[in-house]
């Protein structure tokens, strides 16, 4: 491992203690919208439930200053979405900022499109997640004919190229049965990570498409973990899966202050740490705790960055957490900072597997 990436841990290590100790939140994690443009219209996007629209994209020096605000508030590690992050020309220039002149960490979340014109600035990366729900026919079916086809030329370039990927699917009705094994596949082929994740949104805005009866999640986190336990680079830790296979109300994606649980419940559930260590910034400057908050962010142009992130610490609908795969990781990895977590983190951030990862075979 090199100097500068020690030197960033380390960084990342002491700004979530600094938090722990004051009680006060520290972003240090943050997933920055640069652009709400996407060539795709996938049907679980939150953005496109919510008919989001723009007529520009945020100046590079509106991106500037909010990435230096959060450097400034404690961040130290900025995930690049959108929208399609790679539609914007200036892309490179946003990730050597991040890079060179912050000395931060970045992952870009791409639907794999536009790969070919960016692959010097996705060198620049840290790690580059990918976005592909299974095969064509699941798929395609959500995010658009042809969608396939390109992410697997995307892949084939990354691969080529040497940068760090990551595959992420999103579990649907359409995938459940027949993308795990297609997924498993692509990642033993290309040696890439991957995990999946289901989506959290409010039952108003959750299309039937992602909504899942509790056996039918049972069944796929049992196959989900057996897979790890054959050595597949499965980007998800067994105590995230011991979590997510005893959940304490089945059938709920939610679980509320306001639920009654028993003491031995209370105990095992893993608090969500958004809004503590983590938030989500979108183009016009609004900060939010996560997709089941959104409209109910401050802008930090407004009012401050300071009281942005005060208002999304504050638990605005009450929750406790969620059956959300990488927000349960993330909540486990800023746990504590004993050895055994530091030694998580360390290889989430710079190995791409989990630190009980099995050997692949």
């Amino acid at each position: 491992m090199k100097l500068s990436e020690i030197i960033t841990l380390t960084r990342m290590v002491n700004q979530v203690v600094l938090a722990k100790v004051t009680k006060s939140p520290r972003p240090v994690s943050v997933n920055l919208q640069v652009t709400k443009f996407c060539n795709l219209k996938c049907d679980y996007c939150f953005s496109d439930l919510d008919s989001l629209k723009e007529e520009k994209e945020p100046t590079l020096p509106d991106l500037f200053e909010t990435i230096d605000e959060l450097y400034r508030h404690g961040c130290r590690h900025i995930i690049l979405m959108g929208g399609e992050p790679l539609i914007r020309k200036d892309i490179g220039i946003i990730i050597s900022y991040i890079k060179k002149t912050k000395k931060m960490r970045c992952e870009l979340v791409t639907n794999g499109y536009f790969i070919s014109n960016h692959l010097e600035a996705l060198k620049l990366c840290d790690s580059v997640c990918i976005s592909l729900d299974g095969p064509k026919e699941a798929n395609d079916i959500v995010r658009g004919d042809g969608c396939h086809d390109q992410v697997l030329k995307g892949m084939d370039l990354l691969k080529a190229h040497s940068i760090k990927t990551r595959i992420h699917a999103v579990l649907t009705k359409y995938n459940i049965k027949i993308g795990l094994d297609y997924v498993a596949k692509l990642s033993k082929r290309y040696h890439f990570p991957f995990n999946f994740s289901m989506i959290m949104l409010r039952p108003e805005m959750r299309p039937d498409f992602i909504a899942f009866t509790e056996e039918e999640i049972q069944s796929f986190l049992t196959k989900y973990r057996n897979y790890k336990r054959q050595g597949y680079l499965v980007f998800t830790s067994e105590k995230c899966f011991e979590h997510l296979l005893n959940w304490p109300l089945p059938g709920h994606y939610t679980i509320y202050e306001k639920d009654s649980l028993t003491p031995a419940q209370k105990n095992w559930v893993v608090p969500c740490n958004y809004g503590k260590y983590n938030a989500f910034v979108d183009v016009d400057g609004k900060i939010y705790k996560c997709c089941l908050t959104w409209k109910n962010g401050l802008n930090w142009r407004e009012h401050g960055m300071k009281r942005a992130l005060t208002h999304i610490g504050s638990n605005l609908i009450q929750c406790t957490s969620c059956r959300s795969i990488g927000d349960i990781e993330r909540a486990l990895l800023l746990r504590g900072t004993s050895l055994s977590n530091l030694k998580m983190v360390f290889k989430y951030l710079f190995k791409g597997v989990r630190y009980d990862q099995h050997p692949p075979r």
